[in-house]
């Protein structure tokens, strides 16, 4: 019994004269799971990738069989200046020969310069397979002269619609937010709103026109933009931004009766 006794002594010893155990430092930098717990004063929102990611080399390119636009240049001879100087009726259309970049951050975004307006004028983002007689929104998004923003996906259901019809000559821009795949467009250097791209095509920057005489000049970014996208940080993220939408059958009409709902609609 007593060599029992002796043993039980000497572990108590040696377990007191073991060194604490050290503290767990990775609980230690947890956050408390308490609902006192204070939020991180340091931590700040996602912000933005605004580096422009743009085509600066782009160009128009014409199909062959189109022969009522007319490409030319201002200056020098990339030719970014299109014409309608067909007798025909109907809808021509023309696209840049580079489509919007294949990337995962930036901001994407061209400009056209309409220079004379004689009718329907039409500019987005169009599939490659835009043919020359088809409208820009039947292939892609687009933001038309009366004022409607329209998409593939809901061309025969609803049209996004803002009061800023495109008379006279006039700057008007779109563009992509590459991270989150958010198309907006601009007129006269002012943002009217955003709406998602709802697929993944490859597109390019196009634009259709109407009537002989009318007449645009893209920029690609060769020179400065209207729209100051660089500090603009409603781009792809601010709901309120968000193009308000409007049912409409078709399209064919583009005038409607203005109902408490239009209220929310952009203004001119």
């Amino acid at each position: 019994m007593r060599p029992f006794l002796f043993l039980a002594a000497v572990c108590l010893l040696v377990a007191d004269a073991s060194p604490p155990p050290k503290p767990n430092k990775k609980r230690e930098n947890e956050p408390s799971n308490s609902g006192n717990a204070e939020p991180d004063a340091d931590a700040s929102p996602a912000e933005i990738d605004i580096t422009p990611v743009l085509t600066l080399q782009n160009q128009w390119v014409l199909a062959a069989d189109n022969k009522d636009l007319t490409l030319s240049a201002l200056s020098g001879d990339v030719p970014l200046v299109v014409e309608h100087t067909g007798n025909n009726c109907g809808v021509r259309s023309v696209r840049a020969k580079e489509s919007i970049p294949n990337e995962k951050s930036g901001i994407f975004y061209f400009e056209v310069e309409i220079l004379a307006f004689t009718g329907s004028i039409t500019m987005g983002l169009a599939r490659s397979k835009l043919k020359w007689y088809q409208n820009v929104e039947n292939q892609g998004y687009a933001y038309d002269a009366s004022g409607y923003i329209t998409g593939i996906d809901f061309n025969e259901k609803h049209a996004f619609i803002v009061r800023n019809k495109i008379v006279g000559e006039t700057f008007v821009g779109c563009g992509v937010n590459l991270a989150t795949r958010q198309i907006f467009y601009t007129k006269n250097g002012e943002l009217l709103g955003t709406a998602k791209l709802s697929d993944d095509d490859e597109l390019f920057p196009s634009v259709s026109m109407q009537s002989n005489g009318s007449k645009i000049e893209a920029n690609f970014g060769s020179k400065e933009f209207k729209f100051d996208f660089a500090n603009d940080t409603q781009i792809g993220v601010n709901p309120s931004h968000q193009y308000p939408t409007h049912q409409h059958p078709t399209r064919q009409h583009p005038t409607h009766q203005r109902s408490r709902s239009d209220n929310n609609l952009l203004q001119p």
